[in-house]
């Protein structure tokens, strides 16, 4: 009896195990019946090719928006209100029903104003020649699937979307990428000088403690392998200093955004060994946004930066082989009480919605930007880093997020079409 007992046992199992299967391949069938893929073209108008690689931004909007020509965007609500508010059920392809085999990041839902955008990042490898364009498809599936989970890390999203790093696929789809939520996120820290050394927080990487004479970086996972090739650098840090009332301030800092430089033969935050590099200087008698270069003896160009007692802020820094630019954009904290310069504040991530949204930094009354033509060649060095520093002065200051992608033609991002 025991033998018969265990026979139908094994035989239950597996029924069970064969329905399940069954069960699974049928709603994988249904699933792709039931997703749509949409053809998209990408058009590059201008007279030179993107670089290779490049990420392009995908834009799905319910409306229309005016941000520049650096957003690629299509005003399609039907297509909006397929999407799952997270981009779950969002894949993209170089053939038509295909599994996903371009990696795609999801930043989240841009608003402006009334109009929402779903917002993605695609990996194209080979870029789009000039004057050219090139198809893939985006795959649309019911609002339940969830392709995080089905097929990372070809598709993925960020903390500040679904609450977890899990699915977080940046490294993949852009140059350089990393989200520092109590993490190094695979980025390497090194101290120059001080006792200090950068220190991973639920807010971001600690760079400088309050200190003088505290000079650090942090280099990416893939340092010493940056393509050569135009780049934007975009960040998201914040900085707090002392304040004694009536414009007097005890403190002060500087944060540093350096490109193709030769980051093992370090010097100081203000005379580093690099071609080309952003710093952001928030110092009493000396506060401004500056580009610099080893190769020159003197700031290439400046403009101003403000001096508060804290503040967060998105900066970046885009080189080309004719021209660098730099600038910031100030974004105020919740719960904000202000006296004359100084306020309390709540510690917030930055959105990562701000990618891309460099021309605010145009606007005056927010931000701040510089720019140079290049005489020399800024592509010495396959390198990236991150530095932070105190002179005299003392600050705190944290790294939130950095994302380095290629910077497209003449700063036109390549338009997209659908259908």
């Amino acid at each position: 009896m025991r033998s018969i007992s265990s026979i139908i046992t094994v035989i239950l199992i597996i029924i069970i195990i064969v329905a399940a299967a069954g069960i699974f391949y049928i709603y994988d069938i249904l699933s792709n019946k039931l997703s749509n893929a949409y053809l998209i073209t990408i058009y590059n108008t201008q007279s030179i090719s993107t670089p290779s690689p490049f990420q392009q931004d995908i834009a799905i909007c319910n409306g229309n928006i005016n941000i520049g020509n650096n957003f690629a965007y299509v005003n399609n609500a039907t297509l909006f209100n397929q999407i799952n508010p997270n981009g779950q059920n969002v894949y993209f392809a170089t053939t038509n029903n295909s599994a996903p085999n371009i990696y795609s990041w999801y930043e989240g839902q841009l608003i402006n104003g009334s109009t929402y955008c779903d917002v993605w990042w695609i990996n194209l490898s080979n870029g789009i020649p000039a004057n050219s364009n090139i198809t893939i498809y985006m795959n649309i599936g019911p609002s339940i699937d969830n392709y995080y989970r089905q097929y990372y890390p070809y598709v993925g999203t960020n903390a500040q979307v679904i609450g977890t790093m899990e699915y977080d696929n940046g490294n993949y789809t852009f140059i350089a990428y990393g989200y520092f939520n109590d993490t190094f996120d695979g980025w390497t820290k090194y101290n120059y000088s001080g006792s200090f050394s950068p220190t991973p927080t639920p807010y971001g990487i600690e760079m400088v403690n309050d200190s003088i004479g505290e000079v650090t970086y942090i280099l990416p996972p893939n340092n010493w392998n940056i393509p050569k090739i135009p780049l934007i650098v975009e960040e998201a840090w914040y900085y707090s200093i002392d304040y004694f009332g009536e414009g007097i301030f005890s403190g002060g800092g500087i944060n540093a955004i350096a490109l193709f430089g030769n980051t093992s033969n370090y010097t100081d935050m203000h005379m580093m060994n690099l071609p080309i590099y952003a710093a952001f200087i928030y110092m009493p008698d000396s506060e401004g946004t500056y580009l610099e270069s080893s190769i020159k003896e003197q700031p290439l160009n400046y403009t101003y930066f403000p001096l508060i007692a804290s503040g967060f802020f998105y900066s970046y820094l885009i080189v080309n082989s004719s021209y660098a630019q730099a600038g910031y954009y100030y974004i105020k904290s919740p719960h904000v009480q202000e006296t004359d310069y100084y306020y309390s504040f709540k510690l917030i991530w930055v959105p990562l919605t701000l990618l891309d949204m460099y021309p605010l930094s145009y606007n005056l009354n927010y931000g701040n930007y510089t720019y140079t033509n290049i005489s020399y060649n800024p592509y010495q060095y396959p390198t990236l880093e991150i530095g932070a520093g105190t002179s005299v002065y003392t600050s705190s200051l944290n790294i939130e997020w950095v994302v380095t992608r290629a910077y497209p033609p003449n700063g036109v991002m390549p338009a997209i079409y659908i259908g």
